[in-house]
C-alpha cells in the first residue's frame, strides 16, 4: 500500500539521515567516504528528491527526506548530484514554504 511504502521512505530518510550526519562529523568508526559514496552509488540523492516532490500530505516522510538531503549536501559530491537533479530548487521552495506558515 501507498502508507506502508511512505513510512519504508520515512524510516530510510532516518537512516540516511543518521549514517551522514555521524560521518560528517567525524563520528569514530563510521567511514564518511563509504556513507555518502553507497548514497550516490544506489541514487538516494534522486530517490529522496522524488520523495520530497511526491509526498502530497507534506507530512514527516517529506520532512524526514528534506533533512536526508540537508545531510547529504555537506558532502561536495552529495551536493553536486543534488544540484544536478533539480533538488537544491526542491529544498529552497521547501524552505520558502516553511517561511509561509
Amino acid at each position: 500500500s501507498l502508507g506502508a511504502r511512505l513510512r519504508a521512505c520515512g524510516n530510510i530518510s532516518k537512516l540516511v539521515t543518521n549514517c551522514a550526519g555521524a560521518a560528517a562529523t567525524g563520528a569514530a568508526g563510521v567511514p564518511s567516504d563509504d556513507v555518502f559514496d553507497a548514497v550516490l552509488f544506489a541514487g538516494g540523492v534522486e530517490a529522496l528528491v522524488e520523495v520530497v516532490k511526491a509526498d502530497e500530505d507534506k507530512g514527516p516522510v517529506r520532512q524526514n527526506a528534506s533533512i536526508a538531503l540537508a545531510r547529504l549536501a555537506k558532502n561536495a559530491a552529495c551536493a553536486q548530484r543534488l544540484r544536478e537533479c533539480g533538488g537544491m530548487k526542491v529544498l529552497m521552495q521547501l524552505h520558502s514554504e516553511l517561511g509561509r506558515k
